[in-house]
């Protein structure tokens, strides 16, 4: 493992302590938790397809300079992660769990 991984470990275990003692339910973090180590091991795969995707079915990217390029793939990325955490935490809720309601209830009684 390299030393990102243990600092995303190493946050992760502090995020966890700080909601544990603010009595956030142990469902919601450990939720929250494979949340996050899923977009993080995500977050590569996703973004090598949307600038391969923008690079070569976006015409109008070649006229543009490298820097503007990968400006537009960041940006794209941001929203579909954005997007994607919007469904999930959706899907959650629907399924009866609402972990923005739980963390708003338990940060406001702490």
């Amino acid at each position: 493992m390299r030393l990102r991984d243990y600092i995303l470990i190493l946050v992760l275990a502090v995020e966890a302590v700080f909601l544990y003692i603010a009595k956030v339910d142990l469902e919601t973090i450990a939720i929250l938790a494979f949340l996050v180590i899923g977009f993080r091991l995500f977050r590569k795969k996703l973004y090598t397809r949307i600038e391969g995707r923008i690079r070569s079915r976006v015409v109008v990217t070649a006229a543009y300079p490298e820097w503007a390029v990968k400006l537009v793939v960041l940006i794209s990325f941001i929203v579909t992660l954005i997007v994607l955490k919007w469904i999930v935490f959706e899907v959650l809720k629907i399924s009866g769990l609402d972990i923005e309601q739980s963390l708003r209830a338990a940060l406001a009684g702490s």
